[in-house]
């Protein structure tokens, strides 16, 4: 028996199942339906990584940016937005002194 409280999701956005595979393709209905649903257990957090912009991410899962367990990384992770909460970029979070 699993004995998990909480569990972690991160999924690339290209291995997500596609109609027609593009780096310009949305994914398909129904996987933002699953993701939809293991979002609604507050125990998952799901992570979604990008090459995309901040834009394509947010028009591409807008139905899922009202959970806060849900995050996305866009610009292969450079920026990075938590629900509803504003874009981050990751280069005014961490300090590179090079």
């Amino acid at each position: 028996m699993n004995k998990a409280k909480k569990c972690v999701i991160i999924l690339e956005i290209e291995a997500l199942p596609h109609e027609k595979f593009s780096i310009h393709s949305k994914p398909q209905d129904e996987v933002i339906e699953c993701l939809m649903s293991l979002l609604q257990d507050n125990r998952n957090t799901i992570i979604i990584i990008g090459h995309q912009s901040k834009q394509t991410m947010e028009d591409w899962f807008e139905s899922l940016i009202g959970f806060q367990n849900f995050y996305m990384a866009a610009e292969s992770g450079f920026l990075y937005k938590i629900g509803k909460e504003h874009w981050r970029n990751l280069t005014e979070t961490i300090e590179m002194p090079w």
